[in-house]
């Protein structure tokens, strides 16, 4: 038997959090989720509109630098 996880990046992190900290749990999620399949990367939910173009831009450029199969993120 398999699961997938969708999401998991909290959207008040997204909203409000610092940009390091947004890639930093972003990382996290992918390299704790992501091996051997199972995972697909996105925010816990919505996307809020307090969330600014920049912290958008540092989630999804985590997403492609470190969401391709196979993960490898270094600590």
């Amino acid at each position: 038997d398999k699961i997938t996880f969708v999401g998991n990046l909290s959207p008040i992190m997204l909203a409000m959090g610092e940009i390091s900290e947004i890639e930093d749990y972003a990382k996290k999620l992918i390299r704790e989720l992501a091996p051997g399949g199972g995972y697909i990367f996105s925010s816990g939910h919505s996307i809020n509109p307090a969330v600014t173009v920049d912290r958008f831009e540092a989630m999804q450029n985590i997403k492609r630098k470190y969401g391709t199969y196979p993960i490898n993120i270094p600590n």
